[in-house]
């Protein structure tokens, strides 16, 4: 028999900080106080300044970090289906990026529409992109526009109704990041489970169902190795995908992995 083993999902990340900050100064000693003037100076000139101290050399540092890109310029964006804090982070985001929010006053269609993760109800403004705030906060990351958007950025439209993953217990393994929780959402959407432990069997004590399910890219690890020991079906991503547009749990056949 294989032992049960948990793998928990790693962390997640959390919101986005809006303005970078830096860590309080220790006491040091004389001798490090030197190396650290020697240092603050050196990235002062680095900068571009002349003269001062360390506190003009931390300014210049801070309001560097906390710089963000123009990827933005020229494109029209609208919110919608966010709570009123949510957009009101998005929006400060939005333009600093110097793009161009609009209202229902706007005229036309906009370039990008953004929505939450389980999109939004009613009908939808005229778009050139549908996508969501997990869009934008990876823009935001890699200082530039993501063309065209990747699957993950894209909203779960789902009918109330449809459950079509009900019983479906599944672990994510390979996966992170904004695509992993844009997955983890998939899954529930579809009717699923998507649990941190990966566990053979019904664990009450730890809260955890018997797994039925491994999602993953590719044939290995260990979460992939206990998979094939008990004998469950080890998918790829695509199988959800599949899932999503036929509304019906398909045969896993064409998805296995390994």
């Amino acid at each position: 028999p294989v032992s049960e083993a948990d793998y928990p999902f790693p962390a997640r990340a959390g919101a986005r900080d809006h303005e970078a900050t830096l860590p309080a100064q220790d006491t040091e000693a004389p001798g490090v106080q030197d190396e650290t003037g020697k240092f603050e100076a050196g990235l002062l000139a680095q900068y571009g300044g002349s003269g001062g101290g360390g506190e003009q050399a931390s300014t210049v540092m801070t309001e560097n970090m906390s710089q963000v890109q123009p990827f933005l310029t020229g494109k029209t964006i609208e919110l919608a289906g966010f709570p009123e804090s949510k957009q009101h982070d998005l929006s400060e985001w939005i333009s600093e990026a110097e793009g161009e929010i609009v209202y229902s006053d706007h005229a036309g269609r906009v370039d990008y529409l953004i929505t939450p993760l389980q999109g939004r109800e009613g009908e939808l403004r005229p778009h050139r992109h549908l996508v969501t705030d997990i869009w934008l906060e990876d823009c935001l990351d890699l200082g530039q526009l993501i063309r065209p958007p990747k699957y993950y950025h894209r909203p779960v439209v789902m009918p109330a109704s449809a459950s079509p993953l009900q019983g479906v217990v599944t672990c994510l393994s390979g996966y992170s990041g904004r695509e992993r929780e844009f997955l983890t959402h998939l899954i529930t959407a579809l009717g699923g489970l998507a649990q941190e432990i990966f566990a053979k069997r019904d664990n009450p004590e730890k809260g955890a169902r018997g797994n039925t399910h491994l999602i993953c890219p590719e044939g290995q690890g260990q979460k992939y190795e206990a998979a094939m020991k008990w004998k469950l079906p080890i998918v790829s991503r695509n199988w959800l995908a599949a899932c999503l547009r036929d509304l019906a749990w398909v045969s896993e056949r064409s998805y296995l992995v390994g």
